[in-house]
């Protein structure tokens, strides 16, 4: 099967999957994405695809983003415009769901896309759509985003999930802020020190931010 032909029977098949949970499926050169419209933001669950034709590997990722907090991440990270509309809140792995570590699918027929999707049902029906409904509410989102539990929930790029953590935490009016920030320093000591630099200006902007606009996620 070519790249193309494998994109659109995970399509066809996720279609169907989440039809009645609100998501609309697009399809990108590297992933079939599955996306939710939400109050100030979206989610995605993507079954992003690695090329080893003719063996194709189909993993998982789930995504959630809130404008506001992202549009606060990129100004700090001093993000290229660019990828503005890509950057995420959190990005997480199904291993957070399944338990099983590096968790891939491998397909090289329409019948093994279908068995496999078919295989993920449980984990995506039964555990992935009821935490995204449960993020719908910002200040619940924030509270699994920080929780100090294992596994970890956001497996973004650590400088940038620190961010991310504290800049949530700061919009819910988390009281655990000071300690997020005493826990960030140590997660970065031994990052570089523009790295560390990075988590200073974040606390010394989310410090001035107003807390007048700490509004996102209302439903």
């Amino acid at each position: 099967m070519k790249i193309a032909e494998v994109r659109d029977e995970i399509a066809v098949t996720v279609s169907s999957l989440f039809a009645s949970h609100g998501f609309d499926v697009k399809k990108t050169s590297q992933a079939v994405v599955c996306v939710r419209k939400i109050s100030g933001g979206k989610q995605e669950i993507e079954f992003v695809l690695h090329n080893y034709r003719p063996l194709y590997k189909i993993s998982v990722m789930v995504c959630c983003r809130f404008d506001e907090m992202v549009n606060i991440s990129n100004e700090i990270c001093e993000t290229d415009s660019r990828y503005h509309a890509d950057a995420l809140s959190s990005i997480t792995k199904l291993d957070y769901f399944s338990g099983i570590k590096n968790q891939r699918c491998d397909v090289t027929t329409p019948e093994e896309i279908q068995n496999a999707i078919n295989s993920l049902r449980p984990v995506l029906l039964e555990k992935v759509v009821p935490l995204l409904d449960r993020c719908l509410d910002f200040r619940t989102f924030e509270a699994i985003l920080n929780s100090r539990s294992s596994p970890k929930f956001d497996f973004t790029y650590l400088p940038v999930a620190v961010v991310n953590s504290l800049i949530a935490a700061h919009l819910t009016g988390n009281q655990e802020f000071e300690n997020l920030v005493i826990e960030a320093k140590h997660s970065l000591k031994e990052f570089s020190d523009e790295n560390k630099q990075l988590l200073v200006k974040c606390v010394e902007y989310l410090r001035k931010y107003d807390s007048a606009k700490k509004n996102i996620g209302a439903n």
